[in-house]
């Protein structure tokens, strides 16, 4: 009967730890990212070369680390890259395609929170 109470004991210590841990993991800031054709737009990922390309950040709160935003092409060179701050609410990024000027194919946008891949969009540009 003692065994029984402390393998049960045991059993429920560690289900609480685990537990503990899950929440504190989990209770970092909600991000989400997207590009739109205009800024802080609906999510898209088909352009026109005429269109604006803008990266968006969204986070439940204010960001200890500076968001990276880069557009590479499909030869896996980086053509714009921007750097910023993320306060609560929607972060804008500015238009990664001012010149008007991207060739038609495929290209991808990395958010990157410090060293951490948040989200690769595959968009193309017709």
């Amino acid at each position: 009967m003692k065994r029984a109470l402390v393998i049960a004991v045991s059993v429920v210590a560690i289900v609480l730890v685990i537990l503990v841990a899950f929440l504190l993991i989990s209770s970092g800031p909600n991000i989400e990212v997207w590009v739109a054709k205009t800024e802080f737009g609906s999510p898209a990922t088909e352009f026109s070369n005429t269109d604006g390309i803008y990266p968006v950040v969204q986070s439940s709160a204010d960001l200890d680390q500076r968001v990276k935003v880069s557009l590479i092409d499909a030869d896996n060179e980086t053509l714009t890259e921007k750097t910023f701050n993320v306060r609560q609410g929607g972060n804008g990024y500015g238009d990664y395609n001012q010149g008007r000027n991207l060739a038609p194919g495929s290209y991808r946008v990395e958010f990157w929170y410090d060293t951490t891949l948040l989200k690769t969009i595959q968009i193309t540009v017709e």
